[in-house]
Order: structure tokens, then C-alpha cells, then sequence
């Protein structure tokens, strides 16, 4: 698998073949289209209180243990996509969002599942 990670200003073109996936629970209406990847979006309250308080701190302690729950169907979800080129997009700057704890997760998912997972976080 061939993962990149941007954020929904930095989408790569359509021509480099990558599918791209929302991991954020809303999307720019001019991406309308993407489809939205609930297995990387943090959980309903763990959004609230971020867009509350703004401390990715939290939001990152929250999703490590949001997709410790969700290993399994990661794993799965892996292995179903060993040989794609996908493209994980969300709203944030890389420094305050979810990406790098999703492209991990993945990352490991792929070492347990025997799937070799090239990543570039941006």
C-alpha cells in the first residue's frame, strides 16, 4: 500500500492515481464528492471537545485510544487495500491534526498483517 497524508488544500492530482478519503466528519463543499473514511474520524464527542477547546493534545491522546479500539477492523481494512494508493485528507496543519496517529495505526496494522505500507505524512 502507498499512503500520503495532506490536508484538503494539498490534495495531489488526479492523474498520480491516488484515492483520496476524507478522515474528518465534514469536508469543503468543493470536495463534496470524497467520500468520508469513518474508520479514521475521531468519535463524535472527542470532535466536539476539540473544536470546544482547540488542545490537539487531548484530541491526540483520544484518538490513540480510539484507534487502539478500532485495530482490528484497520487490520482489515488494510489487507482489503494491500495494493491501492491512497491519499487520507482531514482540515488541519499537520502540527494539530490526527493524520500522523492515523498513518501509524495503518503503519502497524499493515506489520501485523504481513502488507508492506510505504507512507508520506504532509
Amino acid at each position: 500500500m502507498r499512503l500520503i497524508t495532506r490536508s484538503f488544500d494539498n490534495i495531489p492530482p488526479e492523474d498520480q492515481g491516488y484515492t483520496v478519503y476524507a478522515i474528518s466528519t465534514t469536508k469543503p463543499q468543493r470536495y463534496r464528492d470524497v467520500t468520508i473514511l469513518w474508520l479514521f474520524v475521531p468519535t463524535y464527542d472527542a470532535q466536539i471537545e476539540y473544536n470546544k477547546t482547540k488542545d490537539s493534545n487531548k484530541l491526540n491522546e483520544r484518538m490513540i485510544t480510539i484507534l487502539k479500539h478500532r485495530a482490528s477492523a484497520i487490520e482489515d481494512w488494510v489487507k482489503s487495500n494491500s495494493n491501492a494508493k491512497i491519499c487520507l485528507v482531514c482540515w488541519e496543519n499537520l502540527a494539530s491534526c490526527h493524520r500522523k496517529l492515523v498513518a501509524d495505526a495503518i503503519r502497524e496494522a499493515g506489520e501485523k498483517a504481513g502488507v508492506s505500507v510505504i507512507v508520506d505524512i504532509g
